[in-house]
């Protein structure tokens, strides 16, 4: 038996494969949490603020969240296009639009929920400098981790490639 290595292909392919999946959409934690991680941050965030969700998910429930409360968002997601139609958020005047070039804009609040544990370590130095350059000076960012994963639990043989 040999345990999986990750490579940054790896990550890509299991991602871009599971994005659009009911099986993601039904353990999202933004599914569950999007209220509450508002409810945190509200009062360190106003409605004139600009907002990012960097690793929104296909689904966009922190997104959807931020607009039903009147705040100006948008988001970027590298792995997965949509599940919710952004002609339908589009409608919404908050909803800055789904960014896919963040080198020159930069933002009051950047929620980055559950996003670190999923980068290589290749990849981590990467978005950390991006963070260092989208967040304005004074501004907030977010992350958010699971703190109670067991990954050697949730992990699962495979009779075919031999690896766990």
């Amino acid at each position: 038996m040999k345990i999986l290595t990750w490579t940054p292909e790896l990550a890509n392919s299991f991602w871009s494969d599971l994005a659009n999946s009911d099986f993601l959409a039904n353990i999202s934690f933004s599914k569950f949490a999007a209220p509450l991680l508002v409810d945190l941050a509200e009062e360190h965030i106003s409605k004139d603020d600009s907002i990012l969700d960097f690793g929104a998910g296909a689904h966009l429930y922190l997104v959807q969240e931020l607009l039903r409360r009147g705040f100006k968002v948008g988001f970027y997601e590298p792995n997965s296009s949509p599940g919710i139609s952004s002609t339908q958020l589009g409608e919404n005047k908050q909803f800055l639009g789904c960014l896919s070039d963040l080198d020159h804009q930069t933002f009051d609040c950047v929620f980055a929920s559950e996003v670190m544990e999923h980068l290589t370590d290749e990849s981590l130095n990467s978005v950390l400098s991006i963070f260092a350059r989208i967040v304005k000076t004074g501004g907030l960012l977010i992350v958010t981790t699971p703190d109670t994963e067991n990954l050697l639990s949730a992990s699962r043989y495979c009779p075919i490639c031999r690896h766990l």
